[in-house]
């Protein structure tokens, strides 16, 4: 940033000043959770909830409670409050998918031999116990899991073979899960394509649904009173809690305002059109950096990958900031253009861009009633990991200190040798570098050898 800014702690609430060379939000694509637009939800005299906000003190004992929402927040809670609730309507505004448990058949193998539910299970001590000795057995499993996650990734293209084997899966699974409710797969089966918005396996929800003091409601809701809910076909239900499953605010940009070169705001500026290079950062936002912004999260994939490789690339950025004598560091206007323009391309032959109501996409302010794809990467995590191995410097601007882009190169020596201590490290580091081609030589000569 051009001029430090002012941060608010809010427990306690005391503002104070702070300054950086570097400037990285770690927020995240999801951290505004918000309430639902619905009249009179804080007429409400019940309990109110919000799923990223859960209250611990909240308890649904033989209530009768309402679930709104039924993206990835609702098909969690469903089956977490079933058994315990009086009766439950799960207001339901759109349609979506549940897909099959990823790598059913390797988990259901390993806990045929414990008790355990295939879907839901945590790792004994004996088991992590046994990887910690057999470290080859560790990784075995783990490669499993990952090929069969790794592996998915055409599905996401439209009209592919693998598209067309999961959505004949997905729906079938959904039917036989439903058969004891069938007219349940009516109201819940989209007309638009898996993934294009977020995919679940969503365990014990469907199972939920049809249990007996479930009711799944479809007719959206027209206002809230004082002690329950009234949908639009005039049906008034009452109730004794709301949680509301209703996601996060998607609006582009930062939470608070981050200015860059010439007092531009970051929101201000992706509210036109989302653009980022990489993701990472965008031109005028010298030295700023954010994990996880505009088009980084993975479609298909792992998440945790593209987490770690999106902070290694940081790193090595932020050693070039500290050893090479670079003041400033921001991506070219044509690179981030380059990158925009690649993911709008992209995604047209991706599902992503099918008519659904999704947190992946955001309105394109250069169209009125457009939208873009602005969550996800385009590509597979696995791309990601490659694209990020390493950095296109040609593609950055540099400000050096003092004009010097030579600066980099010291004054000779290191800095263990301007002040020699008893550190034996600083200046016998490149030993431990020294990689063996050959097997060491035996410990002892034996007689044989030595005559």
């Amino acid at each position: 940033m051009d001029r430090p800014a002012s941060w608010l702690d809010v427990e306690p609430p005391v503002i104070f000043e702070d300054e950086c060379d570097v400037f990285i939000t770690g927020t995240g694509l999801l951290n505004e959770w918000k309430w639902p637009s619905i009249p009179g939800l804080h007429n409400f005299t019940g309990e109110i909830l919000h799923t990223a906000d859960w209250q611990e003190s909240f308890t649904a004992n033989n209530k009768r409670v309402a679930v709104i929402g039924a993206g990835s927040s609702g098909i969690q809670v469903v089956p977490a409050l079933v058994n315990k609730v009086k009766s439950m309507g799960h207001y339901v505004r759109g349609k979506t998918w549940i897909a099959t448990q990823g790598s059913e058949d390797i988990l259901k193998a390993r806990t045929a031999l414990q008790v355990g539910d295939a879907t839901n299970f945590t790792y004994d001590q004996k088991e992590k116990d046994n990887w910690k000795q057999d470290l080859d057995a560790y990784i075995a499993y783990r490669k499993q899991l990952e090929f069969r996650l790794q592996g998915s990734h055409e599905i996401s293209y439209r009209g592919s073979a693998r598209h067309t084997q999961a959505r004949v899966s997905y729906e079938k699974m959904m039917r036989d899960r439903l058969k004891s409710k069938p007219e349940l797969l009516e109201q819940l089966l989209p007309q638009f394509p898996p993934l294009c918005k977020r995919l679940t396996p969503g365990p014990g929800y469907l199972e939920a649904l049809t249990a007996p003091h479930v009711s799944t409601i479809s007719s959206p809701i027209a206002f809230i009173d004082a002690t329950g809910i009234v949908t639009k076909d005039g049906t008034r239900r009452p109730v004794d809690a709301i949680v509301c499953a209703t996601g996060f605010q998607t609006t582009p940009g930062s939470g608070f305002p981050i200015y860059g070169r010439d007092r531009i705001n970051l929101r201000e500026k992706h509210k036109m059109r989302q653009k980022s290079y990489l993701g990472l950062c965008t031109d005028n936002f010298p030295n700023f950096f954010q994990s996880f912004g505009p088009n980084t999260f993975p479609g298909t994939g792992n998440l945790i990958i593209m987490i770690e490789h999106t902070h290694r690339y940081m790193a090595k950025i932020l050693h070039r900031l500290a050893y090479g004598n670079v003041r400033t560091i921001e991506p070219k206007r044509k690179q981030v253009d380059n990158f925009t323009n690649y993911c709008d391309e992209y995604f047209q032959k991706t599902v992503y861009t099918d008519n659904c109501i999704s947190w992946y996409k955001s309105p394109d302010g250069r169209s009125s009633g457009q939208e873009r794809v602005t969550a996800l990467w385009p590509g597979s995590s696995l791309h990601a990991v490659r694209a990020l191995e390493s950095v296109r410097w040609d593609d950055f601007e540099m400000d050096f200190c003092d004009g010097n882009d030579f600066g980099w190169f010291g004054d000779g020596s290191v800095r263990g040798e301007r002040n020699v201590s008893d550190n034996i490290e600083e200046l016998t580091w490149y030993i431990n570098q020294t990689d063996f081609l050959h097997n060491p030589l035996p410990s002892k000569i034996t007689e044989t050898q030595e005559t």
